[in-house]
């Protein structure tokens, strides 16, 4: 019999999946444990450097690009919006309908 935490994880892992594959996207590896971490905590922006440091503190394995690449990939399937701050700092931003000013994005991160 598995525990409600088991069962809990194993709920959201599903509904990333289908999350996912709704988007046109297979639910690989890296994209269910990256989905899991974006969006199981409400609306939030990051950068792939600090979704990377997450992943990795949670101990999930993958490299710095495979993020940049699922993230690009999540905002082209329409799950995520990025928003450019300045010329060198790109937020990824999980609520898609709203606008987000460089001047907020400054002062959250």
């Amino acid at each position: 019999m598995r525990s409600n935490s088991t069962k809990s994880q194993a709920l959201l892992k599903n509904e990333m999946a289908l999350r996912l594959r709704t988007a046109g996207l297979r639910p690989t590896r890296q994209r269910l444990a990256l989905g899991g971490l974006l969006f199981a905590q409400g609306d939030r922006h990051v950068t792939a450097e600090g979704l990377h440091l997450e992943a990795i503190s949670g101990g999930i394995e993958l490299s710095l690009a495979t993020v940049y690449n699922t993230l690009h990939q999540f905002t082209g399937a329409g799950l995520l919006r990025q928003v450019t701050v300045g010329c060198d700092k790109a937020y990824f931003d999980t609520n898609t309908g709203i606008t987000i000013t460089s001047t907020s994005m400054r002062n959250s991160g």
